[in-house]
């Protein structure tokens, strides 16, 4: 039984509904005895059902009382606190968590700014070569087909005159020299409106060259 006196006690709603489903006799039984007992007064014991009932309220009602009496004597006694003796070693892991964070990170920024296309040879002014999209058109204005392959020895050989020339003078000269006549004047020129175009041969090129400077590159790297 509870000794220290107090004002008040805690009531919850669970012990109503609990003892709400007695009889009116012995609801007021068992109102009574929660609060001689709270408060440290004697009672008549319980019996039966209502017995039961204070079983599982009794705990609630104890803890409530060992919190108001550690309140009055200046709450809970403070835990002394031991050195961590992992503390270094803590510390050790936490920098090498960050350690492998950046070099998470400096992994994925090399990824983004890794380049799409293979790289370009030394001799090659990559800034300066247009798409092969550029060069079929530029030969398709003046009304030359390129034939299998022939693209990519275009791109190669200018690649390695550093494309000094534009695409469509680089394409008069290389018609010329296919045909062994003097390059053509600008009064040959077709309109770019005037032309149809195969875009289906110009994919075709452009895969059998997309396809080739992959090789190139594996071919570099995994040398």
């Amino acid at each position: 039984m509870v000794t220290l006196a107090k004002e008040g006690f805690v009531f919850y709603k669970s012990f109503h509904e609990a003892i709400k489903k007695l009889s009116k006799r012995d609801q007021l039984t068992l109102y009574s005895y929660i609060c001689c007992y709270a408060f440290g007064e004697e009672a008549e014991d319980l019996k039966g059902v209502p017995a039961a009932i204070f079983d599982l309220i009794k705990p609630q009602i104890d803890a409530n009382t060992r919190r108001y009496e550690n309140g009055l004597k200046g709450g809970r006694p403070k835990t002394e606190q031991k050195p961590n003796d992992n503390l270094e070693e803590t510390k050790a892991k936490r920098k090498e968590k960050v350690k492998e964070k950046e070099k998470v990170k400096e992994k994925a920024n090399v990824n983004v700014n890794a380049p799409d296309e293979p790289a370009a040879t030394d001799n090659t002014h990559a800034s300066q070569r247009p798409s092969p999209v550029k060069v079929i058109m530029a030969f398709d204005a003046k009304g030359y087909k390129l034939g299998d392959g022939e693209l990519e020895r275009f791109i190669k050989y200018n690649d390695e005159k550093g494309w000094k020339l534009s695409v469509e003078a680089a394409a008069d000269t290389w018609i010329a020299n296919a045909n062994k006549k003097p390059p053509s004047t600008g009064n040959n020129f077709l309109k770019f409106e005037q032309h149809s175009y195969d875009f289906d041969g110009i994919e075709r090129q452009l895969m059998q060259l997309q396809q080739k400077e992959a090789e190139d590159y594996e071919q570099r790297n995994m040398g």
